[in-house]
């Protein structure tokens, strides 16, 4: 489980390659309050280690420290400057040359399409975050008439969150 598989350019011909009838779970998350969480995250590495996404993402996936346009301090702090920036300088096909790209990943049609030129529609259950939390019991019985598998009393269970994440700011 991993919104990288979304986004991914190759994890979608793997999972067929691994299985073509395979059934999977799309849990989709509003973009913008997405991209802000990723950001939040970010912020955080960048306060333990200003150079984290260089030291351990690019040697992680194998790529070259050069082929990415570095932040300005001053945007690794300021959630609106980071999106304007990834913007402004980068069309939709080059996100992944500046550091710490956030907006890609909520390009969820783009991302779908491409699952969709191997699986069938009925092979992908897509679920939007917000109301699998309002309505947790309800989204958990279609997931089970989704994979065909036994009912479950879900209202016999506390389905609270566990961690209900904040923010020190309010997205704008």
């Amino acid at each position: 489980a991993s919104p990288s598989y979304l986004a991914s350019k190759v994890a979608y011909k793997r999972i067929y390659k691994y299985n073509p009838n395979i059934k999977m779970i799309v849990l989709l998350r509003d973009p913008g309050d997405r991209a802000y969480s990723a950001w939040s995250m970010y912020r955080a590495r960048y306060q333990e280690n200003r150079n984290w996404f260089f030291d351990d993402w690019v040697s992680f996936i194998g790529g070259e420290p050069d082929q990415y346009i570095k932040r300005s301090d001053e945007e690794v702090n300021s959630f609106e400057m980071f999106v304007k920036n990834e913007i402004t300088n980068l069309s939709y096909l080059h996100f992944e040359s500046i550091e710490a790209p956030i907006l890609p990943q909520g390009l969820y049609e783009e991302h779908l399409s491409k699952f969709l030129t191997l699986f069938k529609r009925d092979q992908l259950l897509v679920v939007e975050s917000s109301f699998f939390r309002e309505h947790t019991s309800e989204v958990l019985d279609s997931i089970e008439s989704f994979l065909s598998i036994r009912k479950f009393d879900w209202d016999r269970i506390n389905l609270s969150p566990i961690f209900e994440g904040g923010y020190a700011d309010v997205l704008d």
